[in-house]
């Protein structure tokens, strides 16, 4: 979002003097254009570049209040609907982001950033293949941006339609090949079509260009745990944790390849972390169980299948597990007798 043209000469000076201070003193540019909407209280553009700045120091209510005015003052220009819309996405009220491009679009729908904009609104709204046709609309008017042809390759793969989203993020690698990004989207697609050894290239790929790429060590570790290659697998989980030690999928995954290979005080240690930071994961839970269950520590198991099964009712491997272990209980106290 750039900031926008003058119309108003009187101000202009003003305004242009904020600009010069927008990166390196937010606060003088913010005094510059509150001077400019002192002598002109309905110039729109110094209305439209306040809450722009607004925007960039992430004071999403701020902006999107000055943009509202802006709007008021001149409806007709889509750059002030585009900032309007950011600003609601920044705030996840994505309906009213939606509404907002939409109207964007009416004044401007050869405009690829909105397209792109609308996009990533209905991704988060799960609307993957209107998502989509917003990609491809992006795409036809910038058919070389990377960023979107990334997009279109996540919807892609939502979409479940693999080897389209690997030919998508193929074509953005041409463009840019050391995207960190796109060659961690590339690997979980070929993660997805059981692909391990060619995803094990990407992520390692992307990790020479972000060796601090934590969700590259992740799929990294998922990958070598489909190949089970289980120290390695640790290892990459070990290094999740070092650069996010919060994420319970991290401690989880540890806790169920630990399971795996029959260290089982270990896999206990790192379900219950797990459990600590996420207490509504019923997959951590069922896993508990299992561990529980091979420590013969039954009704602690029981009691672990069970609450998974209180977070999803349907939950068919809980099931299970409870029909199971229900079974051999009581043929182990009948046996005992």
């Amino acid at each position: 979002m750039g900031f926008n043209i003058f119309k108003n000469r009187k101000v202009d000076k003003l305004v242009i003097k904020g600009l010069q201070y927008v990166d390196d003193n937010p606060a003088l540019a913010l005094e510059y254009f509150n001077k400019a909407l002192d002598l002109t209280p309905n110039y729109g553009v110094a209305w439209y570049n306040k809450g722009n700045l607004f925007y960039r120091l992430g004071k999403f209510n701020e902006a999107l209040e000055h943009f509202d005015k802006s709007i008021k003052l001149d409806s007709n220009d889509m750059n002030h609907w585009y900032g309007k819309c950011l600003s609601l996405y920044a705030l996840e009220r994505f309906d009213e982001a939606l509404k907002c491009y939409n109207q964007a679009l009416s004044i401007d729908d050869k405009n690829a950033l909105i397209w792109y904009g609308k996009g990533n609104v209905l991704s988060d709204l799960k609307r993957f293949d209107e998502a989509l046709e917003c990609y491809n609309k992006a795409l036809e008017l910038d058919p070389y941006d990377t960023g979107k042809l990334n997009n279109r390759g996540n919807m892609l793969k939502e979409l479940n339609r693999l080897d389209e989203a690997l030919e998508c993020y193929n074509k953005a690698l041409e463009i840019e090949p050391e995207d960190a990004l796109i060659l961690d989207n590339k690997g979980n697609v070929l993660s997805d079509l059981k692909r391990f050894d060619e995803a094990l290239e990407c992520y390692n790929k992307a990790l020479e260009l972000d060796f601090e790429f934590a969700y590259a060590w992740y799929n990294k570790g998922s990958a070598l745990n489909n190949l089970n290659s289980f120290k390695d697998a640790l290892k990459c989980f070990s290094k999740v944790l070092e650069l996010d030690p919060d994420d319970s999928d991290a401690w989880a995954f540890k806790g169920s390849i630990s399971n795996k290979i029959g260290h089982f005080k270990e896999a206990l240690e790192y379900l219950e972390k797990s459990l600590e930071i996420d207490p509504e994961d019923e997959e951590t839970w069922l896993e508990k169980g299992k561990v529980l269950q091979k420590l013969k520590k039954y009704n602690e198991s029981l009691e672990c299948y069970n609450k998974a099964l209180e977070l999803d009712p349907d939950f068919e491997e809980a099931l299970e597990a409870v029909e199971n272990l229900s079974k051999f209980v009581e043929f182990w106290s009948t046996n005992q007798s």
